[in-house]
């Protein structure tokens, strides 16, 4: 019970919506399998990961065109650099590449204050971390 306990204590820090843990609680129990209706912590741990990725497209949605292009400016980043960390100036050059096609900038670089406001509300948003979260 403490690690069914720990799933829905994290679900509800990740929500903060009491309807997200009793639609979880609802579609566990009605998927109950018939041949042995025990509820266990298996079931829950899946429909958890559909309820993050559902969670994290909704943010994702709401981001705007800056925190957009910097996160697959990081993404990029991490991609060309095997998933070695990466600091601020490299993720606004990885930026500038990004939004310069064929030789036209189609967007302006953001200022520092800009961007380090930007990549905090995706820390915030667990969807970036910093060396010291690990």
């Amino acid at each position: 019970t403490n690690k069914l306990q720990t799933h829905l204590e994290c679900l509800y820090n990740y929500t903060r919506s009491i309807r997200v843990l009793q639609n979880n609680l609802t579609w566990v129990v009605i998927n109950l399998p018939s041949n042995a209706p025990k509820i266990n912590v298996k079931l829950f741990e899946e429909k958890l990961l559909e309820a993050f990725k559902d969670a994290k497209a909704v943010l994702i949605k709401s981001f705007s065109k800056l925190e957009c292009c910097l996160l697959i400016s990081m993404a990029r980043l991490s991609a060309k650099h095997a998933n070695q960390p990466f600091n601020l100036e490299m993720v606004l050059h990885e930026y500038q590449e990004f939004v310069t096609f064929e030789g036209k900038k189609i967007d302006e670089i953001p200022n520092h204050s800009l961007a380090v406001k930007a990549i905090e509300k995706m820390t915030t948003a667990q969807l970036v971390r910093t060396l010291s979260s690990r």
